[in-house]
């Protein structure tokens, strides 16, 4: 994590320091690298999270959230990465779905990494759908997307840890 804190705030002091105007006019871009950084440190802690499980030692730190909001939040953090991509993310979360008790930093980086996968294998003027339904007494969410699909065979590898499947 180290570099990552002296990547941001270097950004952050050239951000106190240069002039107002020069700011502002490459704010866009500042949102954008501080956005990545932002990134970046997700997947640090996802790596230290992979580490903790392999000790037994994960520390989770449940609390109640909505769904909907949960998953806003999540894409909200993720509009740089939509520049990108030129593609339209739809939400469908009823408003009425009741709270879940979760860890919302930990469940926010699960979410992160699978619309990161959606957002990369949807191709430009595609579409990236997230929706959450009351099943018994679970949420399940969804999310698809209009690109190519996971070949049968590769289906259950995914889950393996660091998989990558061949193809688009």
């Amino acid at each position: 994590r180290n570099p990552l804190g002296l990547v941001s705030g270097g950004i952050n002091l050239l951000e106190l320091t240069l002039p107002v105007d020069f700011v502002e006019m490459n704010s866009e871009l500042l949102y954008i690298v501080n956005a990545n950084l932002d990134r970046m440190r997700r997947l640090v802690d996802s790596l230290l999270d992979v580490a903790q499980m392999d000790t037994g030692n994960v520390l989770l730190s449940p609390a109640e959230v909505s769904p909907a909001a949960l998953v806003n939040k999540t894409i909200s953090q993720m509009k740089p990465m939509l520049i990108n991509y030129e593609i339209t993310v739809d939400v469908d979360i009823p408003a009425e779905l009741p709270t879940i008790k979760v860890d919302e930093e930990k469940i926010s980086r699960v979410l992160s990494n699978l619309l990161d996968n959606a957002f990369k294998y949807t191709r430009s003027g595609g579409k990236v759908f997230v929706s959450a339904r009351k099943n018994d007494r679970h949420i399940l969410m969804s999310i698809t997307n209009t690109g190519p699909t996971i070949p049968p065979e590769d289906r259950q590898r995914i889950f393996e840890r660091f998989t990558r499947v061949s193809g688009g």
